[in-house]
């Protein structure tokens, strides 16, 4: 029997807002219907992180949650970097992707180091923006869901996981690339690392972004999955239903 794909949920009650969690379980959810065996695993503050795990997901967080989360993940950054050593995946949303990155700053300027997965830095406390948006991902696919964010993001050379369909004049500070369209560029994507303000949850809304990490998944481990079954097809054609609706309204 081979070994189950090892889900692990990063501080699940400190990094749960907006249903962000939810994408961990459209993750477990395809692998299941693919007849993949998962093991879905919560890390709380306090334990101690597994030696091995296929997929961390960090959820996204209110600013209250800050210190106390980027002080446990400071505490256990021996480990995780180990596990990113190791080839694990990464998935990041809202303040859980900017914990990824270099730094975090509270919108009263106190710093917390990040994981240092990624180029970006984070300051919270920019210019809002609330309300339905869409893009295309690097694959040209059209992505779709909603953003509430109002945090400040820079970095060298970060490759955007979406590109939205808001120009540079938006008033959004959130954005971590402006593409050479003079479109603004959303989140992060990486070889193994995923990460995104978007929320739906997005990988419910999106879940050909769940598959790539699935197919990442796969791949490295020499496993080849067969065509979608039907549960994959309907939920597939029940998030195309839900994108075309936030098309119809923008």
């Amino acid at each position: 029997m081979s070994t189950p794909v090892r889900i692990v949920r990063v501080l699940p009650e400190l990094l749960r807002l907006n249903g962000s969690l939810g994408n961990a379980e459209v993750l477990e959810a395809r692998l299941r219907w693919w007849g993949v065996a998962v093991s879905l695993h919560d890390l709380h503050a306090g334990e101690s992180p597994p030696d091995a795990a296929d997929i961390l997901v960090l959820g996204s967080g209110t600013s209250s949650a800050l210190e106390t989360a980027a002080a446990q993940l400071t505490l256990w950054s021996d480990q995780l970097r180990h596990l990113d050593d190791d080839g694990s995946l990464w998935c990041g949303f809202g303040l859980g992707g900017d914990l990824l990155g270099q730094e975090v700053v509270s919108a009263s300027g106190e710093q917390f180091a990040g994981l240092g997965l990624t180029p970006v830095s984070s300051r919270l406390g920019g210019h809002r923006f609330a309300g339905e948006v869409s893009g295309r991902d690097e694959q040209g696919r059209v992505i779709a869901g909603y953003l509430n964010d109002q945090t400040i993001r820079q970095g060298a050379d970060v490759s955007p996981l979406i590109r939205l369909d808001l120009d540079a004049h938006t008033a959004w500070s959130g954005h971590t690339a402006v593409n050479a369209e003079g479109t603004l560029g959303e989140g992060v994507g990486q070889e193994r690392l995923w990460a995104s303000a978007l929320s739906g949850p997005l990988f419910a809304l999106n879940p050909a972004l769940a598959d790539d990490i699935i197919y990442t998944w796969a791949r490295r481990h020499d496993r080849t999955l067969p065509e979608h079954t039907a549960s994959h097809r309907l939920a597939d054609s029940r998030a195309e239903k839900a994108r075309r609706n936030i098309l119809d309204r923008l």
